[in-house]
């Protein structure tokens, strides 16, 4: 990539979706969900620690969580830009706001392009995916399509309602960049699946730019913005920490005044046509905050004996009926 893009990593949550195994535990962020020696947020991190393609990325987290994140930080030792702490989680609409305006009033351009990311994904290969992400970086700063929100789609497995669903429509050409598609609709977690062939989950990874992001919020949810905004240009901001350029505590009093809304919620109050393309994530994905993504996991490995064991069994055995 030679465009380099800001991640930005959603790292509030609690876990609920986890329970009962976590209320007993910390956080799925700091769990070895995964196969691997790294817990959810550092692999995360490590999936856009390449400083010639991304910007520093920057964390949004709970200050109750602040000496976790702090220590994964540091196990990885990868530089982060600013930590974003919430005294009270108010979901995605306001953690994102938050940081569209630190990042407007760190002196980046409307058009910067940046990329939401949570932390609870299974990302099968990660060159497939940040090639993916390099095709999918050019067009955003193409005419017309700089000033949509790009979300990278799943092909439905299940019968699932635990995502969004996206309609798609005409399918649109652009070089190196196969199956993206304009959406005709976007359905936020639906009371029963969608069964239709040309419907598709929403992974909830999302690229755009900061005026698109900073538009579509003021639009459909003016107080969210307001509270958000206010939260950030009043907040206590230190600078300088190793590893960490600067660590942000949104103002609790006006943060806390934002309604419990989903980045997801806002684009679809109500789905404008047009606003929204999707593109297909290119390689194995799955969600793996909700027991029945980890189960859909287990079972890949199970039919497929070529495919490595990437769920933590020791973590989990105990949990979920595994056959």
């Amino acid at each position: 990539m030679q465009f380099k893009i800001i991640p930005i990593i959603l790292c509030g949550g609690s876990g609920k979706r986890l329970l009962p195994f976590l209320k007993y535990n910390s956080p799925k962020q700091f769990l070895n969900i995964l196969d691997s020696k790294k817990n959810l947020l550092q692999n995360t991190i490590l999936r856009f620690a390449n400083q010639k393609s991304f910007h520093k990325p920057i964390i949004v987290g709970n200050i109750s969580h602040k000496t976790n994140l702090m220590k994964s930080i540091s196990e990885i030792g990868i530089q982060i830009d600013s930590l974003i702490l919430e005294q009270e989680g108010r979901n995605t609409g306001p953690a994102i706001a938050s940081v569209i305006t630190h990042l407007k009033e760190s002196g980046f351009s409307d058009d910067k392009l940046f990329l939401i990311v949570p932390i609870d994904h299974y990302i099968g290969n990660k060159n497939k995916f940040l090639n993916r992400l390099e095709a999918v970086i050019k067009l955003m700063q193409t005419l017309p399509y700089n000033n949509k929100i790009l979300t990278f789609s799943v092909k439905k497995t299940t019968t699932e309602n635990n995502y969004g669903h996206l309609k798609i429509g005409t399918k649109l050409s652009f070089e190196n960049l196969d199956n993206c598609f304009e959406v005709i609709d976007f359905i936020e977690k639906p009371q029963y699946d969608l069964q239709d062939e040309n419907t598709l989950w929403n992974s909830g990874i999302y690229c755009m730019s900061i005026r698109t992001c900073q538009e579509i919020i003021m639009k459909n949810s003016p107080q969210t913005w307001h509270y958000a905004y206010k939260a950030a240009t009043e907040g206590m901001q230190r600078k300088a920490k190793t590893l960490l350029n600067n660590e942000i505590i949104l103002n609790h009093n006006h943060f806390s005044r934002n309604s419990n809304i989903s980045f997801d919620q806002i684009i679809t109050m109500p789905y404008e046509f047009g606003s929204l393309i999707c593109t297909d994530i290119g390689t194995e994905w799955e969600d793996i905050g909700v027991w029945s993504g980890i189960k859909r996991l287990h079972m890949q490995s199970v039919k497929n004996i070529n495919t490595p064991q990437v769920l933590n069994h020791e973590i989990f055995a105990q949990q979920i009926q595994l056959p």
